[in-house]
């Protein structure tokens, strides 16, 4: 059996990440990843066969863009179930698809400046969030693990004396 591989996934290669990712042709994938990159193609759909970022004055679009992206912000900070972080991812692809595809639909040079200034805005924090929790859900797994191994060897012995 082939181990599988973790260089499709920024999460560290740990047991305690394994909620985090997903295995697919012998590599792990981050499930948050993966939901961004659907909703960047939802978004190419949704603009081609509906048109909406040409049709929309771009005020709204941002107004727009900030309320998809809003959820994942808010399941950053907030314990929520997984597979609201999940939408949350979805929509935030979807924001970004279509952000990026409003760079080359506007002709408005401060709008470019505005969707480029706000990405890197949200994308640091919240990159540094994340790795500041991975390192948490790292420690606490490191504190829990021995405890873990001590039960474990308990329950063995108990077994190893019944028989």
């Amino acid at each position: 059996m082939i181990t599988p591989s973790f260089d499709t996934s920024h999460h560290p290669d740990s047991p305690c990440f394994r909620e985090h990712v997903f295995e697919w042709n012998g590599r792990y994938w981050c499930k948050g990843c993966v939901a961004s990159a659907a909703g960047v193609v939802l978004s190419g759909f949704f603009q081609l066969f509906v048109g909406w970022l040409s049709a929309l004055p771009e005020e709204l679009l941002g107004a727009i863009f900030f309320a998809l992206i809003a959820p994942t912000l808010l399941t950053s900070l907030l314990e929520a179930p997984r597979y609201v972080k999940q939408i949350a991812r979805v929509l935030l692809g979807f924001a970004v698809g279509s952000a990026l595809m409003t760079l080359f639909i506007t002709d408005r040079w401060i709008v470019r400046a505005a969707i480029i200034i706000a990405f890197f805005a949200i994308r640091i924090p919240l990159e540094r969030l994340r790795r500041k929790q991975n390192a948490a859900i790292l420690q606490q797994f490191k504190k829990e693990e021995p405890n873990e191994n001590r039960s474990r060897k308990r329950k063995q012995a108990k077994q190893k004396k019944r028989i």
